[in-house]
């Protein structure tokens, strides 16, 4: 259990945080795309619905330059979040949780 705890606790605070989690998926040249894409895809759908009880139908290509500036200003802005979302993830305690749960060969393989 008290290796569990140190485990977690390390992993938890040291590798997987909000910050080493939003700078991997906005900086990483195998998430990025994706998240782009998706980013898009959701600010397009929802431009499109507000601006549809407007009565206004923005263009595609300006909805695009809309969502790639907010991608390009998102990195200064997210900071305010890890907290949050650190808080939220419970990741330290899910992990120490799960690996008092494992039988010694399995926690041996995650070391």
């Amino acid at each position: 259990k008290e290796v569990a705890a140190e485990f977690s606790s390390f992993f938890a605070n040291k590798i997987l945080t909000s910050e080493k989690m939003w700078n991997s998926i906005l900086t990483d040249p195998s998430t990025t795309p994706a998240f782009n894409e998706l980013f898009t895809a959701h600010l397009t759908k929802f431009a499109k619905a507000v601006s549809s009880g407007l009565g206004m139908m923005p263009e595609p290509e300006v909805l695009k330059m809309a969502a790639g500036r907010a991608i390009e200003k998102l990195p200064n802005h997210i900071g305010v979040l890890h907290s949050y979302v650190d808080d939220k993830l419970k990741l330290q305690e899910t992990l120490r949780v799960s690996m008092e749960n494992m039988s010694s060969a399995q926690f041996e393989r995650v070391l």
